[in-house]
């Protein structure tokens, strides 16, 4: 699942993946969370 964040980031450099704006909000293990459901969500609009 790591994979898809690191392809995220790779897809979309000029893309700020929004973790210093999630880190404010959230703990870092919900950082990880949130940055992966984003990611999948990014990732399930490719599969359409």
């Amino acid at each position: 699942k790591d994979e898809v964040i690191k392809n995220y980031m790779k897809a979309n450099p000029n893309e700020k993946f929004p973790f210093a704006k999630l880190s404010q909000q959230f703990s870092k293990e919900q950082v990880t969370l949130k940055a992966k459901q984003i990611a999948h969500r990014w990732w399930n609009k490719l599969d359409r």
